[in-house]
């Protein structure tokens, strides 16, 4: 992206040191000279299907290694990597934490005391067996 980056302006901040005073963005590191075998495998990992003989349950192996790993999800919430919401979808539930709705609302818990019989389930059980020509309805 060009010269507005508009999503390296919302990306908040992180100190490489454990003091606050700090404010160097997180050094990323840079791809270094892979050997052969490893450039073998990318090659077959991105999909690469010339480069050896292919069964078909290595391509459904590989493919679900590629899905597996297709999305990462990060150990942050998307509100504690940038400062602002980077959508329009994001707007919404941006300043929200989802806490425990037993926690957040407790007057939606309540105990429950099941009874196995209802007082009406009894009479009826009891008219049943003593008379044979019962019927509640």
């Amino acid at each position: 992206m060009g010269y507005g980056n508009r999503f390296k302006s919302l990306k908040r901040l992180e100190s490489t040191s454990t003091e606050s005073d700090s404010t160097e963005l997180r050094k990323v590191p840079t791809g270094e000279q892979k050997s052969a075998l490893e450039k073998q495998l990318a090659r077959e990992l991105a999909g690469d299907m010339q480069s050896r003989e292919w069964t078909p349950s290595a391509v459904s192996n590989l493919n679900y290694h590629t899905l597996r790993t297709m999305h990462v999800r990060g150990d942050k919430d998307p509100n504690q990597n940038t400062r602002r919401p980077m959508t329009a979808a994001q707007e919404i539930g941006w300043w929200t934490k989802d806490e425990p709705l037993k926690t957040k609302e407790p007057w939606t818990q309540e105990k429950r005391h099941v009874h196995a019989q209802s007082e009406m389930t009894k009479f009826v059980d009891d008219m049943v067996l003593t008379d044979r020509c019962f019927r509640l309805f």
